[in-house]
């Protein structure tokens, strides 16, 4: 993580939380940034790592698609895989009735979503206590 930007947040009690000091931090700001230069809209990534025990970041995303979501989920990968990662699990394609994909990575869950699923589910709401990580420096 050498020449990466130190990125500190306040979290809802008001202490601070390094988050460039997560293995994974490379790999959620690469991911993250290919999924907004791939297109996906509203591309945000909150820390969760104070309110959860299963990961450390979320990244949440919007496909403007079904083809857009499938080619996301497909290339994606390739960026998880310059940082040794991969989706756990066995699911790898997008039914034609899917509205959200969720990877997990293991520290962090990328969650690729309709429009309309991502407003009827509302992540963001959900986690507001999770505060919102600027990936790109």
């Amino acid at each position: 993580m050498a020449g990466m930007s130190k990125i500190i947040e306040n979290d809802s009690a008001g202490s601070t939380r390094d988050h460039t000091a997560c293995l994974s931090w490379g790999a959620v700001k690469e991911s993250a940034s290919f999924l907004e230069d791939e297109k996906a809209t509203d591309v945000l990534v909150l820390d969760i790592g104070m309110q959860s025990s299963f990961a450390d970041f979320f990244i949440i995303a919007s496909a403007q698609s079904l083809g857009h979501m499938r080619g996301l989920v497909k290339n994606v990968d390739g960026v998880l895989a310059t940082h040794n990662l991969g989706p756990r699990g066995t699911k790898r394609g997008v039914n034609d009735d899917d509205n959200w994909i969720l990877l997990d990575c293991g520290d962090f869950i990328i969650h690729i979503m309709t429009g309309e699923a991502r407003a009827f589910y509302d992540l963001e709401k959900l986690w507001f206590e999770s505060p919102r990580v600027e990936f790109r420096e």
